[in-house]
């Protein structure tokens, strides 16, 4: 990432996104965390892995992170901040496929870890993982919302 990074718009992840997960007290501490160009603090993933179905391996492995890359995040109480953006991503997708699937947990991973006809046979929590990768997989849900097939 460069300095000219920007974090998502608010409005992009608005109250019921934390909410979806469970965790709505998280949002702005997330936010400040964000903003303050440390990135997210590592229990702050933790809960909201723990909230969303994930583990932490899982999360490492989409970064492109390794076991002990992670550790050294536990550690240093913290991610870094295009580390950071990511996560948020991948837990924005993950809010908004729960909400797709009703609140079914285990249905909205179950779809995010398959590949998808409208990502042209990607799995939608590996292109989340992705710089921007998020919202093309936001759109994807969007459309499928309003029954607009891929």
């Amino acid at each position: 990432m460069n300095d000219e990074m920007v974090w998502p718009s608010l409005s992009s992840y608005p109250d019921e996104f934390w909410k979806r997960l469970s965790v709505p007290e998280l949002r702005d501490q997330s936010i400040t965390q964000l903003l303050s160009g440390e990135g997210l603090s590592y229990s702050t993933v933790e809960q909201l892995a723990r909230h969303s179905g994930l583990k932490l391996p899982e999360l490492a492995q989409l970064l492109n992170i390794s076991a002990s890359t992670l550790r050294r995040r536990r550690v240093r109480g913290y991610f870094n901040p295009s580390e950071s953006y990511c996560l948020f991503g991948i837990f924005a997708v993950i809010g908004n496929a729960i909400d797709l699937f009703d609140g079914d947990i285990s249905s909205a991973l179950e779809w995010l870890r398959k590949p998808q006809r409208g990502l042209l046979g990607q799995r939608p929590i590996a292109v989340a993982a992705n710089l921007d990768g998020h919202e093309t997989v936001l759109t994807l849900i969007g459309q499928l919302e309003h029954g607009v097939l891929p």
